[in-house]
């Protein structure tokens, strides 16, 4: 007579492939999650990299130029409106033409570029904190907004009057 409570040895059980199943589940899940997460974080640093980039291509125009010819909303081509391209003629950067609310001294100059899709605002601002007078603090302020959350970067330097 054949022992009826013998195991199978030849498969799986319900029990074991219901917890099999779970186990395989959280770590898709978990996967899943960190996958939208460095999407996220990709998206976030790209914007920070463009602008760092734009509000560095400020700061050497105020060294290489000076502070007054930098913020030249009428002589300074790079204050007009005009495109940057890659190789190939996409456009990396497009820059509208910039505009002053007031002039030198306290000026503020503001300058929209649109890149990767996104408008980015830079705003070039002179502060009254100077160590002596022959110099400037320039603030560059740049601002953009990524899924409904508006962000800025604010670099200050000194320029020579």
């Amino acid at each position: 007579m054949k022992n009826i409570l013998t195991k199978n040895k030849g498969g799986f059980t319900l029990i074991e492939a219901m917890i099999s199943a779970a186990v395989l589940s959280i770590g898709i899940l978990v996967t899943l999650d960190l996958i939208s997460i460095s999407m996220v974080s990709k998206i976030k640093s790209k914007d920070i990299i463009i602008a760092n980039n734009l509000a560095k291509q400020v700061l050497e125009d105020v060294k290489n130029l000076g502070y007054e010819t930098a913020a030249d909303t009428t002589n300074n081509p790079t204050r007009k409106a005009h495109d940057v391209k890659n190789a190939d003629g996409s456009i990396i950067y497009s820059y509208a033409a910039s505009s002053k609310s007031s002039d030198f001294p306290n000026m503020v100059m503001t300058q929209q570029v649109t890149a990767a899709n996104k408008i980015y605002t830079l705003t070039f601002t002179e502060d009254e904190d100077t160590p002596t007078a022959k110099l400037v603090k320039v603030r560059v302020n740049v601002s953009w907004t990524t899924m409904g959350k508006a962000h800025s970067i604010v670099f200050n330097t000194y320029a020579n009057m």
